[in-house]
């Protein structure tokens, strides 16, 4: 009887691990979504930190759009028009190079891995 009992009870146990390790899956991987707005900031604050003085008002917003304007210049293939529309403008361009000192790379690098979902 005694073995019975333990039987129960570690399968009680195994169980229990089970679940909870589950709900601790399904938790970690419904985290909630940041919104588009959480996201540039999040951005901007990469940026920051990795050392680049980051413009004010519109300039800002360019630097944002040169971002996505890189996650968009991922997709394998680009047909001319989305490769004309992923095309940086004079004021992103000016922006870019004014944030990071001309580099040009380090910028893409970065909105690579900051900015782009994976």
């Amino acid at each position: 009887m005694y073995e019975r009992i333990h039987e129960r009870a570690d399968t009680r146990l195994r169980l229990s691990i089970a679940v909870i390790g589950a709900a601790i899956a399904v938790a970690g991987s419904t985290t909630a979504a940041a919104s588009p707005a959480q996201i540039d900031a999040s951005f901007v604050d990469a940026v920051r930190a990795d050392g680049h003085e980051v413009p004010r008002g519109i300039d800002q917003q360019a630097l944002v759009v040169a971002a996505r304007k890189i996650c968009a210049r991922r997709a394998p293939r680009l047909t001319p028009v989305e490769r004309r529309a992923s095309a940086l403008n004079p004021r992103e361009l000016d922006t870019v190079k004014a944030t990071f000192a001309g580099d040009a790379r380090s910028f893409a690098n970065l909105a690579l891995d900051t900015y782009c979902p994976s």
